[in-house]
């Protein structure tokens, strides 16, 4: 008989539920300043990398998104070239 008691009470419980929802932002922007300008009104090169093109790559990493990106290498090496 408990065991009926217990599975009725958790029955309405179990109807109401529902699969939560979360809202998400399809545009990741990445500033140096933390203000978000457009990319025209930038002086320095921009390289803007899209989700499309994320996904052509099949990145897996971050490195794997950069590596692609003019002078990469810089970021981790130091800048011993010239740019």
């Amino acid at each position: 008989m408990s065991k009926t008691l217990l599975a009725a009470a958790l029955l309405p419980t179990a109807a109401f539920a529902q699969q939560l929802t979360i809202p998400v932002n399809p545009t990741m922007v990445v500033t140096a300043t933390r203000v978000a300008q457009p990319a025209s009104s930038v002086l320095a090169p921009v390289n803007v990398v899209t989700r499309d093109e994320i996904d052509r790559l099949q990145a897996q990493t971050v490195t794997d998104v950069v590596a692609p990106l003019p002078r990469p290498w810089c970021w981790w090496t130091g800048c011993a070239a010239p740019l």
